[in-house]
Protein backbone atom coordinates (compact mmCIF):
# COMPACT_ATOMS: atom_id res chain seq x y z
CA UNK A 1 0.00 0.00 0.00
CA UNK A 2 1.48 3.53 -1.04
CA UNK A 3 1.37 6.10 1.54
CA UNK A 4 -0.04 9.53 0.71
CA UNK A 5 0.98 12.29 3.25
CA UNK A 6 -1.74 15.27 2.92
CA UNK A 7 -0.57 18.60 1.65
CA UNK A 8 -0.78 20.55 4.76
CA UNK A 9 1.44 17.91 6.33
CA UNK A 10 3.84 17.50 3.43
CA UNK A 11 3.97 21.35 3.43
CA UNK A 12 5.28 21.25 7.06
CA UNK A 13 7.68 19.14 6.48
CA UNK A 14 9.10 20.59 3.51
CA UNK A 15 9.41 24.01 5.70
CA UNK A 16 11.14 22.76 8.42
CA UNK A 17 14.22 21.04 6.28
CA UNK A 18 14.21 24.34 3.86
CA UNK A 19 15.87 27.69 4.09
CA UNK A 20 15.02 30.78 1.59
CA UNK A 21 16.79 33.51 -0.17
CA UNK A 22 15.65 37.06 -0.90
CA UNK A 23 17.83 39.55 -2.04
CA UNK A 24 15.41 43.16 -2.11
CA UNK A 25 15.89 45.17 -5.81
CA UNK A 26 15.19 48.58 -4.26
CA UNK A 27 17.41 50.82 -2.39
CA UNK A 28 14.70 52.47 -0.48
CA UNK A 29 15.09 51.80 3.41
CA UNK A 30 11.31 52.38 3.95
CA UNK A 31 10.11 49.62 1.81
CA UNK A 32 13.33 47.49 3.00
CA UNK A 33 12.59 47.50 6.17
CA UNK A 34 8.77 46.81 5.49
CA UNK A 35 10.04 43.53 3.22
CA UNK A 36 12.08 42.77 6.49
CA UNK A 37 8.95 42.98 8.73
CA UNK A 38 6.99 40.89 6.30
CA UNK A 39 9.52 38.22 6.12
CA UNK A 40 9.26 38.25 10.43
CA UNK A 41 5.70 37.92 10.72
CA UNK A 42 4.08 37.10 7.34
CA UNK A 43 5.68 33.58 6.11
CA UNK A 44 5.68 30.03 7.80
CA UNK A 45 6.80 30.34 11.36
CA UNK A 46 9.59 27.55 10.72
CA UNK A 47 10.82 29.58 7.48
CA UNK A 48 14.60 30.39 7.63
CA UNK A 49 15.67 32.96 5.22
CA UNK A 50 18.28 35.06 4.21
CA UNK A 51 17.46 38.39 3.58
CA UNK A 52 20.20 40.82 1.50
CA UNK A 53 19.59 44.35 1.15
CA UNK A 54 20.98 48.03 0.41
CA UNK A 55 19.92 51.67 1.33
CA UNK A 56 20.99 54.86 -0.46
CA UNK A 57 22.47 57.52 1.73
CA UNK A 58 20.30 56.49 4.75
CA UNK A 59 20.54 56.69 8.47
CA UNK A 60 18.52 53.91 10.27
CA UNK A 61 17.88 54.99 14.15
CA UNK A 62 17.15 51.87 16.61
CA UNK A 63 13.73 51.75 17.61
CA UNK A 64 14.25 53.60 21.10
CA UNK A 65 16.62 56.70 19.96
CA UNK A 66 15.94 60.44 19.48
CA UNK A 67 16.43 61.40 16.03
CA UNK A 68 18.14 64.16 16.45
CA UNK A 69 20.63 63.76 18.74
CA UNK A 70 21.65 60.73 16.28
CA UNK A 71 21.44 62.53 13.17
CA UNK A 72 21.97 65.94 11.44
CA UNK A 73 18.22 65.40 10.46
CA UNK A 74 18.77 68.81 8.23
CA UNK A 75 21.47 68.19 6.44
CA UNK A 76 20.20 64.57 5.28
CA UNK A 77 17.27 66.16 4.12
CA UNK A 78 18.80 68.60 1.85
CA UNK A 79 21.07 65.68 0.35
CA UNK A 80 18.14 63.68 -0.86
CA UNK A 81 18.65 61.51 2.19
CA UNK A 82 16.35 59.23 4.25
CA UNK A 83 15.99 58.76 8.01
CA UNK A 84 14.65 55.49 8.98
CA UNK A 85 13.48 54.05 12.40
CA UNK A 86 14.39 50.06 12.45
CA UNK A 87 11.82 47.94 14.55
CA UNK A 88 15.33 46.86 16.36
CA UNK A 89 17.27 48.43 19.28
CA UNK A 90 20.72 49.26 19.38
CA UNK A 91 22.79 52.37 17.70
CA UNK A 92 22.20 54.93 14.82
CA UNK A 93 24.01 53.51 11.47
CA UNK A 94 25.01 54.99 8.02
CA UNK A 95 23.68 53.00 4.88
CA UNK A 96 24.80 54.02 0.96
CA UNK A 97 25.30 51.61 -1.48
CA UNK A 98 28.79 50.79 -0.38
CA UNK A 99 27.06 49.09 2.62
CA UNK A 100 25.74 45.16 2.25
CA UNK A 101 22.91 44.74 4.94
CA UNK A 102 21.74 41.04 6.08
CA UNK A 103 19.02 39.65 7.93
CA UNK A 104 18.32 36.10 9.61
CA UNK A 105 14.40 35.09 10.42
CA UNK A 106 13.77 32.25 11.77
CA UNK A 107 11.44 30.98 14.48
CA UNK A 108 12.37 32.01 17.83
CA UNK A 109 12.74 28.80 19.39
CA UNK A 110 15.77 28.02 17.18
CA UNK A 111 17.99 31.07 17.54
CA UNK A 112 21.57 30.52 17.82
CA UNK A 113 23.10 33.98 17.47
CA UNK A 114 26.58 32.24 17.28
CA UNK A 115 25.57 30.09 14.30
CA UNK A 116 24.34 33.35 12.52
CA UNK A 117 27.57 34.96 13.20
CA UNK A 118 29.60 32.15 11.79
CA UNK A 119 27.68 32.40 8.79
CA UNK A 120 29.20 36.11 8.21
CA UNK A 121 32.63 35.15 9.72
CA UNK A 122 32.84 32.92 7.36
CA UNK A 123 31.84 34.63 4.41
CA UNK A 124 34.47 37.24 5.18
CA UNK A 125 37.47 34.81 6.10
CA UNK A 126 36.85 33.03 2.57
CA UNK A 127 38.22 36.01 1.69
CA UNK A 128 41.55 35.60 3.59
CA UNK A 129 40.25 37.78 6.32
CA UNK A 130 40.47 37.06 10.01
CA UNK A 131 37.70 38.17 11.33
CA UNK A 132 36.51 38.29 15.31
CA UNK A 133 33.44 38.29 17.59
CA UNK A 134 33.59 41.43 19.80
CA UNK A 135 31.01 41.89 22.08
CA UNK A 136 27.50 40.29 21.67
CA UNK A 137 26.61 43.12 18.36
CA UNK A 138 30.06 43.64 16.40
CA UNK A 139 32.52 41.46 14.13
CA UNK A 140 36.30 43.04 13.67
CA UNK A 141 38.90 42.60 12.03
CA UNK A 142 42.42 44.00 13.32
CA UNK A 143 40.55 45.49 16.04
CA UNK A 144 38.51 47.40 13.30
CA UNK A 145 34.58 47.17 13.56
CA UNK A 146 33.27 46.54 9.61
CA UNK A 147 29.74 45.17 10.92
CA UNK A 148 27.01 45.90 13.76
CA UNK A 149 24.00 43.76 14.89
CA UNK A 150 20.76 44.18 16.81
CA UNK A 151 17.74 41.58 18.12
CA UNK A 152 14.38 41.87 17.35
CA UNK A 153 11.36 39.15 18.37
CA UNK A 154 7.80 39.26 18.27
CA UNK A 155 5.50 36.50 18.68
CA UNK A 156 7.45 33.10 17.99
CA UNK A 157 9.33 34.74 15.45
CA UNK A 158 12.55 36.21 15.78
CA UNK A 159 15.27 38.52 13.69
CA UNK A 160 18.88 39.13 13.91
CA UNK A 161 20.09 42.21 11.45
CA UNK A 162 23.24 44.21 10.68
CA UNK A 163 25.69 45.86 8.55
CA UNK A 164 28.32 45.05 6.59
CA UNK A 165 30.79 47.99 5.70
CA UNK A 166 32.35 46.74 1.89
CA UNK A 167 33.04 50.86 0.58
CA UNK A 168 30.99 53.07 2.39
CA UNK A 169 31.42 56.90 2.12
CA UNK A 170 33.59 58.03 5.14
CA UNK A 171 33.07 61.67 4.84
CA UNK A 172 29.03 60.51 5.39
CA UNK A 173 29.55 58.98 8.42
CA UNK A 174 31.03 62.32 10.11
CA UNK A 175 28.34 64.52 8.03
CA UNK A 176 25.27 62.82 9.11
CA UNK A 177 26.07 61.36 12.71
CA UNK A 178 26.48 62.26 15.95
CA UNK A 179 27.26 65.89 14.86
CA UNK A 180 24.78 67.57 17.49
CA UNK A 181 24.87 65.50 19.84
CA UNK A 182 26.48 67.51 22.61
CA UNK A 183 23.27 69.80 22.02
CA UNK A 184 20.89 67.04 23.12
CA UNK A 185 19.70 64.79 26.21
CA UNK A 186 18.34 62.24 25.21
CA UNK A 187 16.05 59.79 27.29
CA UNK A 188 16.39 57.37 24.84
CA UNK A 189 18.91 55.40 23.50
CA UNK A 190 22.60 56.88 22.54
CA UNK A 191 25.13 55.19 20.09
CA UNK A 192 28.99 54.79 20.81
CA UNK A 193 31.22 54.77 17.87
CA UNK A 194 34.15 52.40 17.66
CA UNK A 195 36.84 52.79 14.81
CA UNK A 196 35.39 50.81 11.57
CA UNK A 197 36.87 49.50 8.44
CA UNK A 198 36.24 49.36 4.69
CA UNK A 199 36.79 45.20 3.81
CA UNK A 200 37.35 46.40 0.48
CA UNK A 201 40.52 48.02 2.16
CA UNK A 202 41.52 45.14 3.31
CA UNK A 203 40.84 42.80 0.47
CA UNK A 204 39.84 44.25 -3.31
CA UNK A 205 38.10 41.13 -4.60
CA UNK A 206 35.26 41.62 -2.29
CA UNK A 207 32.21 43.73 -4.02
CA UNK A 208 28.62 43.75 -3.19
CA UNK A 209 28.00 40.87 -5.58
CA UNK A 210 31.11 38.45 -4.35
CA UNK A 211 30.01 39.49 -0.29
CA UNK A 212 26.73 38.47 -1.17
CA UNK A 213 27.87 35.11 -3.02
CA UNK A 214 29.94 33.96 -0.12
CA UNK A 215 27.34 34.51 2.51
CA UNK A 216 24.95 32.56 0.55
CA UNK A 217 27.89 29.99 0.27
CA UNK A 218 27.86 30.23 4.31
CA UNK A 219 24.73 30.15 4.91
CA UNK A 220 24.15 26.49 2.80
CA UNK A 221 26.92 25.38 4.70
CA UNK A 222 26.02 25.89 7.72
CA UNK A 223 22.73 25.05 7.79
CA UNK A 224 23.97 22.13 5.79
CA UNK A 225 21.21 22.43 2.97
CA UNK A 226 20.74 24.79 -0.31
CA UNK A 227 18.24 27.74 0.13
CA UNK A 228 15.26 27.98 -2.46
CA UNK A 229 13.58 31.48 -3.44
CA UNK A 230 10.93 33.16 -1.06
CA UNK A 231 7.72 32.57 -2.71
CA UNK A 232 5.69 35.75 -4.12
CA UNK A 233 3.13 34.17 -2.20
CA UNK A 234 4.52 35.63 0.79
CA UNK A 235 5.14 39.24 -0.19
CA UNK A 236 1.47 40.12 -1.30
CA UNK A 237 1.75 44.00 -2.74
CA UNK A 238 -1.41 45.34 -0.68
CA UNK A 239 0.23 44.33 2.50
CA UNK A 240 3.82 45.43 1.33
CA UNK A 241 2.41 48.53 0.82
CA UNK A 242 0.60 49.23 4.01
CA UNK A 243 3.93 48.28 6.09
CA UNK A 244 5.72 50.93 3.94
CA UNK A 245 3.77 53.31 4.30
CA UNK A 246 3.50 53.04 8.15
CA UNK A 247 7.40 52.42 8.33
CA UNK A 248 7.74 56.19 6.11
CA UNK A 249 5.10 58.15 8.11
CA UNK A 250 6.31 60.83 10.08
CA UNK A 251 4.86 59.30 13.52
CA UNK A 252 7.06 56.09 13.15
CA UNK A 253 10.12 58.05 12.04
CA UNK A 254 9.91 60.90 14.69
CA UNK A 255 6.93 60.78 16.72
CA UNK A 256 8.32 57.27 18.17
CA UNK A 257 7.39 57.30 22.56
CA UNK A 258 11.46 58.87 22.77
CA UNK A 259 11.63 61.87 24.72
CA UNK A 260 14.99 64.70 24.14
CA UNK A 261 15.87 67.87 25.30
CA UNK A 262 17.45 70.35 23.29
CA UNK A 263 19.12 73.53 24.13
CA UNK A 264 20.52 76.25 22.03
CA UNK A 265 22.20 79.70 22.92
CA UNK A 266 23.38 83.01 20.57
CA UNK A 267 24.88 86.04 21.68
CA UNK A 268 23.08 88.97 19.30
CA UNK A 269 23.76 93.11 19.01
CA UNK A 270 20.65 93.42 21.28
CA UNK A 271 21.54 90.73 23.49
CA UNK A 272 21.57 86.68 24.51
CA UNK A 273 19.46 84.46 23.43
CA UNK A 274 18.62 81.21 24.93
CA UNK A 275 16.10 78.45 23.94
CA UNK A 276 15.34 75.36 26.18
CA UNK A 277 12.64 72.12 24.19
CA UNK A 278 11.30 69.40 25.59
CA UNK A 279 10.64 67.06 22.87
CA UNK A 280 8.55 64.28 23.39
CA UNK A 281 7.47 61.99 20.22
CA UNK A 282 8.15 64.41 18.19
CA UNK A 283 6.54 67.20 19.40
CA UNK A 284 7.37 70.07 22.00
CA UNK A 285 5.79 69.52 25.03
CA UNK A 286 7.51 72.62 26.99
CA UNK A 287 10.20 75.11 26.46
CA UNK A 288 12.02 77.97 28.26
CA UNK A 289 12.94 81.28 25.72
CA UNK A 290 15.53 83.58 28.07
CA UNK A 291 17.14 86.75 27.12
CA UNK A 292 18.21 89.62 28.76
CA UNK A 293 17.17 91.59 25.38
CA UNK A 294 15.47 95.51 26.71
CA UNK A 295 12.07 94.65 25.64
CA UNK A 296 11.00 92.31 28.77
CA UNK A 297 8.03 90.68 26.88
CA UNK A 298 8.98 89.90 23.67
CA UNK A 299 9.18 86.38 23.62
CA UNK A 300 6.29 85.44 26.04
CA UNK A 301 3.70 84.82 23.56
CA UNK A 302 5.46 82.99 21.63
CA UNK A 303 6.60 80.19 24.05
CA UNK A 304 2.90 79.17 24.15
CA UNK A 305 2.58 79.22 20.13
CA UNK A 306 5.51 76.82 20.04
CA UNK A 307 4.31 74.40 22.34
CA UNK A 308 2.26 71.47 20.26
CA UNK A 309 4.56 71.88 17.41
CA UNK A 310 6.66 69.46 15.49
CA UNK A 311 9.89 69.35 16.13
CA UNK A 312 10.59 70.07 12.29
CA UNK A 313 12.39 72.74 11.11
CA UNK A 314 9.87 73.85 8.59
CA UNK A 315 7.20 73.85 10.98
CA UNK A 316 8.92 75.77 13.68
CA UNK A 317 9.99 79.03 10.90
CA UNK A 318 6.35 79.19 9.96
CA UNK A 319 5.28 79.35 13.74
CA UNK A 320 7.37 82.06 13.97
CA UNK A 321 6.42 83.90 11.19
CA UNK A 322 2.69 84.05 12.33
CA UNK A 323 3.35 83.91 16.04
CA UNK A 324 5.44 87.53 15.74
CA UNK A 325 6.26 90.77 14.35
CA UNK A 326 9.08 90.30 12.09
CA UNK A 327 12.03 92.11 13.36
CA UNK A 328 15.52 91.19 15.13
CA UNK A 329 14.01 89.04 17.80
CA UNK A 330 11.92 87.55 15.43
CA UNK A 331 15.11 87.10 13.11
CA UNK A 332 17.12 86.11 16.50
CA UNK A 333 14.33 83.07 17.45
CA UNK A 334 14.57 81.73 14.07
CA UNK A 335 17.77 81.01 13.33
CA UNK A 336 18.48 79.87 17.10
CA UNK A 337 15.93 77.24 16.19
CA UNK A 338 17.16 76.80 12.95
CA UNK A 339 20.60 75.34 14.44
CA UNK A 340 19.26 72.44 16.18
CA UNK A 341 18.97 71.31 13.06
Amino acid sequence: MKWVLPATLYFAISMSNSSYLYESDTTNPYTNIAREEQLLLGVPLDAVILYLWQNERTVVIGRNQCAWSECNVQALKEDNGFLARRLSGGGAVFHDLGNLNFTFLYPKKSEDIARQTRVIAGAVASFGLCPEISGRNDITVDGKKFSGNAYYTQGNRAYHHGTLMLDVNPAALTKYLNVHQEKYRSKGVDSVRARVVNLQELCSDITVRTMKDALINAFETEYQRPVADVLSSWMPEAEMETRRERFSGWDWVYGRPVQCSWSGETRFPWGTLRVELDVDKGIIRDLGIFTDALEVNVYQEMEQKLKGQRFDKNALTEAVHRGMEQNQYADGLQSLLESAF
